[in-house]
């Protein structure tokens, strides 16, 4: 069963910047159209963000995000589609803030066709999760993913930022860049962690995985 839709769905998109303050992150917040925001707001300098793009049956999850906030991001995913509409999880680092959340996911989909994508570095560093779900890279799938008949994801290495084999991802229909850790950075301020992402690109926007 979906749960309470939140905020109404249409044409009048949350225009970025929006703030992790508004009520409407709460919910599920559609960045762009059919591209929905689902992070979790916790009480941490370091904040990570998961995206879904909605597609029916062939919707994607990426950067899930950690043990500590893939409930709530599992619980706006199920405002837009049901668990078992996911079939890619695309997961740009392994680090625990944006893959962790893996093993609940891995415990919750049911479907057979369902999977993983990461570049090969990282493919090798979450195949320690000892998922249930495969594996499939970047590079097998030659750097593109068509997620229906209008739209495809495409993606861009960007090496050592901040891992070797780190990368981002680019949906065409709303040119929306999914950025990742590219514009990330993290340090000690006051006994504080922090990170800072969300940036403005041509096209439409940039979509990052942190924020502090």
């Amino acid at each position: 069963m979906k749960q309470d839709p939140g905020p109404p769905r249409g044409q009048d998109v949350v225009p970025p910047p929006w703030s992790l303050d508004d009520p409407t992150a709460a919910h599920a917040v559609e960045v762009a159209p059919r591209v929905w925001w689902v992070g979790d707001v916790v009480d941490d300098p370091f904040q990570s963000h998961a995206y879904l793009i909605e597609a029916g049956r062939n919707s994607v999850l990426i950067d899930p995000g950690s043990s500590l906030t893939i409930a709530a991001t599992l619980d706006k995913v199920r405002e837009v589609v049901d668990i078992d509409d996911l079939r890619w999880f695309v997961v740009h680092h392994a680090d625990p803030d944006v893959a962790d959340g893996l093993h609940q996911i891995d415990a919750l989909v049911t479907r057979d066709d369902a999977s993983i994508v990461s570049e090969w570095r990282s493919a090798v560093l979450l195949k320690h999760l000892a998922l249930r779900l495969p594996l499939a890279t970047v590079e097998e799938l030659g750097w593109s993913l068509a997620i229906d008949a209008e739209r495809e994801l495409r993606f861009l290495l960007t090496p050592y930022l901040h891992f070797p084999g780190a990368f981002v991802s680019f949906e065409t229909s709303t040119a929306s860049l999914f950025s990742a850790d590219l514009f990330g950075g993290f340090n000690r301020h006051d006994g504080h962690a922090g990170g800072c992402r969300r940036s403005a690109v041509s096209g439409r926007q940039s979509l990052g995985a942190e924020s502090g």
